[in-house]
């Protein structure tokens, strides 16, 4: 997993939100996936996020679009939709993969947080093949 992305608190925080939302897509968060979603959370360095906040309100892929493509002048970095889409694909995976297989809910909810920060399907497939049986469900 790449380290590269730098977050300030709002979109770390969604960041984190939309991790919640792909763990919480089979209908729990079980103690492995609990522990990879601290795990994704702090390698990702978010700041001040409070795990136990997160989990009661996820985000959905069009807030994190909204969050991602707002052009602050007094942040330090911006992040790229794409390149936020392109470590949530990562990320999801990994967290949805750590119970098993990764199931439908959870591919396609992964799929359209991808799609909504600008990932095209060449993206997806570029990262991995895991999604290829999802991807014409999202048009």
């Amino acid at each position: 997993m790449s380290n590269t992305l730098s977050f300030d608190d709002e979109l770390g925080t969604l960041y984190a939100r939309a991790l919640v939302a792909i763990a919480r897509a089979d209908g729990e968060i079980g103690p492995e996936e609990g522990l990879r979603l601290h795990e994704l959370i702090e390698a990702r360095s978010i700041p001040a996020v409070d795990p136990e906040l997160v989990l009661f309100d996820p985000a959905t892929p069009e807030a994190l679009r909204y969050a991602a493509l707002q052009r602050d002048p007094y942040r330090s970095e911006s992040v790229a939709p794409r390149a936020l889409g392109q470590a949530l694909l990562v990320d999801g995976l990994e967290l949805a993969a750590v119970d098993g297989e990764v199931n439908s809910r959870e591919a396609l909810l992964i799929l359209r947080f991808a799609r909504a920060l600008s990932c095209t399907a060449e993206d997806i497939r570029a990262a991995t093949h895991e999604l290829d049986e999802w991807l014409p469900q999202l048009g």
